[in-house]
């Protein structure tokens, strides 16, 4: 199995996955209400990767889903 990381932006196999500092092994994306100008209790976890070529950054989520 090759896990070799291709760029989706500039085909480079200068890519990888970023990891987050400490001990954390996922970054968060938290939601945020604009209506009351506040965090909100909801989020998702994503993994981070990005390109020392073109130097882009793209996530990645397992668990998203589209429809009901």
């Amino acid at each position: 199995m090759n896990n070799e990381i291709i760029c989706p932006y500039c085909g480079s196999n200068k890519a990888g996955k970023l990891s987050p500092a400490g001990d954390a092994d996922k970054f968060l994306i938290v939601s945020f209400s604009t209506k009351r100008n506040a965090v909100t209790d909801s989020g998702c976890t994503i993994d981070l990767y990005g390109c020392a070529s073109c130097h882009k950054v793209w996530m990645e989520d397992d668990s998203i889903s589209v429809g009901k």
